[in-house]
């Protein structure tokens, strides 16, 4: 039996009282962010994705990877409640909402934190999450957008971004880790130059033409800052500068700012990041998570593995990683993708996308995969007995392996006897 859940679209409260949201898991980001930004709210952040990407299941599988992660986290934090039908047909409430449906006070207790079960890494193979009291934030924006020249849309209000480059991974990575700590922005990123060549062009002629001429240089970062005070954003437009001149760092020119107008819509409600997928053939190579300071290596390390076949895959895929500050650089998340235009690119990036995952070992930021057992991040040491934690959680919530079997981690055959 395969469940569709694109009924399940409904907003069915925004609260501006408490700052949450209740609502079920195929609302997309656009209609979240088109309710709550006209309430004054919003949800903290958007992925670099259509809009059309749903919420609830872009934070169950991928954490939700926001790119305004520096001050909100990442998008799992701003779960409050959950509500999961089980296997068995039992309804379970998480956190104060499973005392007091509704009550978006505590995602925790009493007793152990049933949420982070479902969260990432279940994939569906515990139960159904049906509905989702959402934690809201603050949006000083305004209006918006108001878009008067289609892919150069103005700030919203109360915002700046700033773009710098760099010329060696040593300065963009002590800039990175310095803005972290200062205490400024809500977003800190260096994306990959592939991607900003994609977002920057209207044509996929433009994007390799331009890619090509070397325009797209690797080592760009962009910084986005919001409040509600003039004088709080003019502090840390000053703090920003002083940090960059330190770290050698070099404004865009503007004819480079002009073809990255697009993130000013993008970074807070996503419309042209579809274009990242504009080649046909997209695929998530690495994604982990830690220290900055390891963005050059685990490049060099990536490239290591491409460049057996560089000759026959887009010249894009040259391409350094997405880097996102997330708690305040706590860690950064580093995206690794490839592109391909012809059908038998597929067959090579999956390729190297196995040999990446083969050798995950071998660098320092662990990795992300959608494959069983670890459908999750995870750190480049896995002890060889976590798929026997997982079928023990498995076992307490779904032990006739009814919901996605086999996802979240492959069951014994029934009939013999499961393992302790």
């Amino acid at each position: 039996i395969i469940l569709d859940l694109k009924r399940m679209d409904k907003i069915l409260e925004v609260n501006v009282e408490k700052n949450y949201i209740r609502l079920q898991p195929w609302v997309s980001f656009a209609r979240v962010q088109a309710e709550t930004m006209k309430r004054g709210l919003w949800n903290g952040g958007t992925p670099a994705a259509p809009a059309s990407n749903n919420l609830v299941s872009n934070c169950l599988t991928y954490g939700g990877a926001w790119q305004t992660a520096q001050a909100f986290g990442m998008g799992i934090r701003g779960f409050v409640g959950l509500t999961i039908v089980l296997p068995n047909g039992d309804i379970l409430r998480t956190g104060s909402h499973g005392m007091n449906p509704g009550d978006p006070t505590y995602w925790y207790g009493p007793g152990p934190d049933l949420k982070a079960l479902f969260e990432m890494g279940a994939l569906g193979g515990l139960g159904i999450v049906t509905e989702v009291l959402f934690k809201l934030h603050t949006w000083p924006g305004g209006e918006w957008p108001q878009e008067a020249d289609l892919g150069h849309a103005p700030l919203p209000q109360n915002h700046r971004i700033f773009w710098y480059r760099f010329d060696t991974p040593e300065d963009c990575v002590k800039a990175g880790h310095e803005l972290a700590y200062a205490g400024i922005g809500i977003g800190i990123n260096i994306p990959l130059n592939a991607v900003n060549a994609m977002v920057g062009e209207s044509h996929l002629a433009d994007t390799l033409t331009r890619w090509q001429e070397g325009f797209y240089e690797p080592l760009w970062m962009y910084v986005m800052c919001a409040g509600y005070s003039p004088r709080q954003l003019d502090y840390e437009e000053k703090v920003l500068r002083d940090i960059m001149t330190e770290c050698h760092g070099q404004p865009l020119n503007a004819e480079q700012l002009r073809h990255v107008e697009n993130y000013r819509c993008d970074c807070f409600r996503a419309g042209d990041f579809v274009r990242w997928i504009r080649c046909g053939i997209y695929a998530i190579t690495y994604l982990g998570r830690g220290p900055i300071r390891d963005m050059a290596h685990i490049h060099r390390w990536n490239q290591d593995k491409i460049k057996p076949y560089k000759d026959k895959l887009l010249p894009l895929n040259e391409t350094w990683p997405f880097y996102y500050s997330y708690d305040r650089g706590h860690f950064w998340m580093e995206e690794r993708d490839l592109f391909g235009d012809q059908l038998q690119d597929a067959d090579l990036i999956s390729k190297i996308v196995n040999e990446v995952f083969r050798e995950s070992d071998k660098q320092p930021s662990g990795y992300w995969l959608l494959r069983e057992p670890l459908p999750a991040w995870f750190g480049n040491k896995v002890g060889p007995d976590f798929d026997k934690m997982l079928r023990l959680v498995k076992n307490v919530f779904d032990p006739e392996d009814i919901a996605n079997p086999d996802r979240m981690v492959f069951m014994k055959p029934r009939g013999k006897k499961q393992e302790k």
